[in-house]
């Protein structure tokens, strides 16, 4: 998320579980734990262009 912040590129967390909510504790559901521990939501809304897609999914690690 840092990364793409830096690339001026909003992203949230994908969700946090219910499980780890104060009036639904319980043990935390392994899938859903390791869901919310490394999702993230990328900005998409119906008039992004093609070349917005690219820039949000542009993978800036690897060199070209």
């Amino acid at each position: 998320m840092q990364a793409l912040r830096a690339r001026g590129v909003d992203s949230r967390p994908y969700f946090c579980t219910m499980s780890s909510m104060p009036m639904y504790r319980q043990a935390p559901l392994p899938v859903s734990a390791r869901k919310a521990d490394i999702g993230l939501n990328l900005p998409s809304y119906y008039e992004l262009t093609k070349s917005e897609v690219a820039r949000i999914g542009a993978d800036r690690q690897r060199s070209p």
